[in-house]
């Protein structure tokens, strides 16, 4: 899938990695963007632990169990919460 970068900036950074690596336009752009993605994979991500110790909080306030792939009980867990005895959202 062919794409276009209109920076300079960014066409000299890469004549000068393609030119420190030998490596063709399409090798240096994927190698290049698959090391800043393992580099940002390693990063904590602190919104995501947010998100987590809130989900916690929510299951330990409410009694939710935790889903468990395969869980045939999912729908009726959640759906007590969600749903009164008439079948409307509560």
């Amino acid at each position: 899938m062919p794409f276009s970068i209109k920076s300079e900036h960014a066409d000299k950074l890469l004549v000068e990695l393609r030119e420190l690596t030998g490596e063709g336009i399409t090798e240096a752009i994927t190698r290049s963007l698959e090391m800043r993605l393992t580099e940002l994979k390693r990063q904590p991500r602190p919104d995501a632990d947010r998100i987590r110790q809130l989900t916690q909080e929510l299951r330990d306030t409410f009694a939710i169990p935790a889903w468990q792939p395969g869980d045939s009980e999912l729908s009726s867990t959640h759906g007590s919460i969600l749903y009164g005895d008439d079948g409307l959202p509560r």
